[in-house]
């Protein structure tokens, strides 16, 4: 029974086009990662104020998590049936995170602005919450998708979070 219904979630999206966004959302992790430099020196910086997680462990989690948010809108853009308002409203302000996800890196990488970098986070963190809201009223695939992305935001405001208070 619950194999079934796995089955029938999966079969309502399309996984060509969740993961093709997937793909879109890494390749713009990496341009933004390559415009903004590596956060090798910040992350330095910061580590004698709160534990850092290693580069190549946030890097790679960070790469995760943007492909999962793209899989999470391919999801919830090409899933058949659920409501076309909660499809567009959830794309809406899953796009916006997304893309305040992005700034977050400049803001906390290249100009040390923690107090800006963890309002954008807090900023993130909700956006995202109501995003998956309505992706839960679409697919309940995507909504996973966007919810394991999701933990990456969590980490990040409590890292932009530590980083700011103890600075």
């Amino acid at each position: 029974m619950r194999n079934y219904r796995i089955k029938c979630e999966i079969d309502r999206v399309n996984i060509f086009f969740a993961l093709a966004l997937g793909g879109v959302f890494l390749l713009i992790d990496f341009a933004v990662w390559c415009a903004v430099g590596s956060p090798a020196y910040m992350l330095r910086f910061v580590s004698g104020r709160v534990s850092v997680l290693p580069l190549w462990v946030f890097g790679l989690l960070d790469f995760l998590a943007f492909t999962l948010f793209g899989a999470a809108l391919g999801c919830a853009l090409s899933a058949k049936g659920g409501c076309g308002v909660d499809r567009y409203r959830g794309a809406f302000y899953f796009i916006i995170g997304v893309t305040l996800f992005y700034l977050h890196h400049i803001f906390f990488f290249v100009y040390g602005a923690f107090l800006m970098s963890f309002l954008v986070a807090a900023l993130i963190f909700s956006l995202l919450v109501i995003a998956i809201v309505n992706f839960s009223r679409v697919s309940s695939v995507s909504s996973l998708c966007a919810v394991l992305g999701g933990v990456w935001s969590v980490y990040i405001l409590i890292f932009s979070g530590l980083v700011f208070f103890r600075a």
